[in-house]
């Protein structure tokens, strides 16, 4: 309410989501995955529990990010269709899926209080298990320990889609962030296509990286959540201020202030 401040959102290339782990029961099941997606409701999430700091996720990758095409969909939020792929999955109600988030965060705590009240409609008891991130990893690294789902965040050491491909989707023989322990030769050969041709060739790069985004989805591989903002809080004759999207952080450039 004060109008001598600017509150800000910047676009960032951070996003939230959720993996699912397709080796460990009962979320080795296409069917359970499918029904966990469909009782995830993205749209509280920016209004209701990240408060408009962060934008509804259209795809695996934030909407920013370069040679991004958004996937052709994202299974949307629906009970009725939840419990019908439920069925499919020919488990009994009452199944239990366990859910790792960091405990540091309110977001994540919200988040999974609510896929706890969907599940529970739709015939599957969620466990939650709040953590530090670095013993949710270590758990999760271990097909013993790991969790059916977990709670992620990303943002890239390089600018390109392939961070992310290469870091959480490529086959892995002992799992470092591949959390869904998902491994696909077809998505392997598109992530290596895509990053031998960015440079040179970038509409086919984003043609692969969509295809990718198109499978993972399909598979119900991870949940994609939202896409995270950098926020700025400045007097309103301060000007020259510049996001970088590639940092979590407003670096400043050439500030000044009007006359």
């Amino acid at each position: 309410t004060n109008k001598d401040i600017v509150v800000a959102d910047y676009p960032s290339w951070v996003n939230h989501f959720y993996l699912l782990n397709t080796e460990k029961h009962p979320t080795d099941n296409l069917w359970v995955r499918r029904a966990i997606a469909s009782s995830f409701n993205r749209g509280v999430l920016v209004e209701h529990i990240y408060l408009k700091s962060a934008t509804e996720a259209s795809g695996v990758l934030p909407q920013s990010l370069p040679l991004v095409l958004p996937p052709d969909s994202l299974i949307s939020y629906n009970l009725q269709k939840a419990k019908e792929y439920f069925k499919k999955s020919g488990k009994q109600k009452g199944i239990e899926v366990d859910l790792s988030y960091v405990s540091t965060s309110e977001e994540y705590r919200l988040t999974s209080l609510m896929m706890l009240d969907n599940l529970r409609k739709t015939g599957i008891k969620l466990i939650l298990k709040p953590g530090l991130w670095t013993t949710n990893w270590d758990r999760a690294k271990n097909i013993k320990t790991a969790p059916n789902i977990i709670s992620m965040a990303w943002w890239p050491t390089l600018s390109s889609p392939s961070d992310w491909f290469y870091g959480l989707y490529k086959s892995e023989e002992k799992p470092l962030f591949n959390l869904s322990r998902f491994s696909s030769t077809i998505v392997d050969s598109l992530i290596d296509l895509g990053w031998k041709n960015e440079a040179t060739n970038p509409e086919l790069s984003s043609v692969a990286y969509k295809k990718i985004q198109n499978i993972l989805i399909d598979e119900c591989v991870v949940i994609p959540a939202v896409d995270v903002n950098i926020r700025s809080v400045h007097r309103v004759d301060i000007v020259g201020l510049k996001s970088n999207p590639a940092y979590s952080i407003l670096p400043v450039y050439n500030l000044e202030r009007k006359l």
